[in-house]
């Protein structure tokens, strides 16, 4: 599926999917080029993105609405998404 059509199916940005790195392809069609991506790829991100957004919110709400907590709220969550991805590294290449 092409990026675009991805991205309006799905409800990410060009930037989103870029900063998620997700695998793409490029195609050439007329002289115009346009990159390809997996839907379960994308898919899979829009669902990421929706749970930290639900998060977010549910923290808000029992928190109330304090900028450093929710800041300090949004590294943790960063740094363990950091850890499970070089755990996940780390077990590709045993």
């Amino acid at each position: 599926m092409s990026l675009s059509n991805a991205c309006a199916k799905y409800g990410v940005t060009v930037e989103e999917v870029a900063e998620a790195k997700l695998p793409c392809t490029h195609r050439c069609s007329f002289g115009n080029r346009f990159a390809l991506v997996k839907r379960s790829d994308v898919a899979k991100l829009a669902a990421e993105l929706q749970e930290e957004a639900d998060q977010e919110l549910q923290f808000i709400h029992q928190h109330g609405d304090n900028e450093e907590a929710l800041d300090k709220c949004r590294k943790d969550q960063k740094a363990k998404k950091e850890a499970a991805a070089v755990a996940n590294k780390a077990a590709e290449k045993l």
